[in-house]
Formats: structure tokens, C-alpha cells, sequence
């Protein structure tokens, strides 16, 4: 007897519960270890209320601390892609995803770098995510528009007899 295996659209419950892993995983092992950059930029910002955090950025140079959060956005931001794609690009998944087994596969023969990076570029920030994201209640096969545009899927292996 052989096992045959067929690919379906996995179901978005999958898909955001093994997100959720991945983002704790990403915070873990990317914006950890700017913690205490964070905590040494913002010194007098925490616990304080509005109007006192208000009077205390007014006196904070600005010209100084923008462009110091500025880069540790962009390395957060590029390493969290990385994460994603590389991953993705050598096994097909990333931990969430291996968590509930569910893999990416592109639509051509065979998985790209380019293709991985493209797919997970909206997972810089929230809101790009969200609308990438939104784009799957009008697929039938739970594709991100960024998926589509990449050439990949999101599947989940089912064996039959």
C-alpha cells in the first residue's frame, strides 16, 4: 500500500496560530537583544503620564534619537524578513509553520529566495501586514496578496490510501 499525498490550501487558523508562534520566536531572538538599547534610548520615558513624557521628549534632542530608533526599526524589520524567508527558502517553513505542518510552495517548479523574500516584506509593520492579510477573504485558495504575487502558497499535506 502506498500513501498518497495531496496539497490543500491550509485553513487560516493554521496559519495565523503558527504566525503567532513565529512572531514570539522573532521577538525572542531578534528584538530581545535591542532591549536594552530601547530601554537606554527611552531612560525618563517610561511609567511617566502624558504631560511629563510630552515635556520630557520636548527637552530630548530629537535629532539624536530618531535616527537612532530609525536604524533599530530597519535591522528589527530586516531581520524579521530574513527570518521568514531563509527559512523558508531551505525547509519550507518557518518554526510556526513546522509547528502545524504546513508548508510553502511556489506555483513554479521549485521555491526562490526571491520569491520567500517577497512573500514576507508586509511583516515589517502591522498595518501592511493587515491589508496584505485582508486580501485572503477574496481567494478561494487563502492566498496574501503578496503571495500571489510572489507565486507561492501556503499548504498542508493530506494522505489518502
Amino acid at each position: 500500500m502506498k500513501l498518497k499525498v495531496s496539497l490543500y490550501p491550509a485553513p487560516i487558523w493554521k496559519r495565523a496560530l503558527a504566525y503567532v508562534i513565529d512572531v514570539f520566536v522573532v521577538n525572542l531572538i531578534i528584538v530581545m537583544p535591542f532591549q536594552k538599547v530601547l530601554e537606554d534610548l527611552g531612560k525618563g520615558l517610561v511609567n511617566k503620564g502624558f504631560f511629563e513624557t510630552y515635556k520630557l521628549l520636548l527637552q530630548t534632542d530629537l535629532r539624536v534619537l530618531l535616527p537612532k530608533l530609525f536604524m533599530i526599526f530597519t535591522v528589527v524589520s530586516f531581520l524579521s524578513v530574513l527570518y521568514w524567508a531563509i527559512l523558508e527558502y531551505k525547509i519550507g517553513q518557518s518554526v510556526g509553520k513546522i509547528l502545524f505542518n504546513i508548508y510553502v510552495k511556489s506555483q513554479a517548479e521549485k521555491l526562490t529566495f526571491w520569491q520567500c523574500f517577497l512573500r514576507n516584506v508586509t511583516k515589517v509593520s502591522t498595518l501592511p501586514l493587515v491589508l496584505d492579510a485582508s486580501y485572503m477573504i477574496f481567494t478561494r485558495g487563502y492566498q496574501r496578496y503578496f503571495e500571489k504575487l510572489s507565486k507561492t502558497f501556503v499548504a498542508e499535506p493530506r494522505y489518502t490510501l
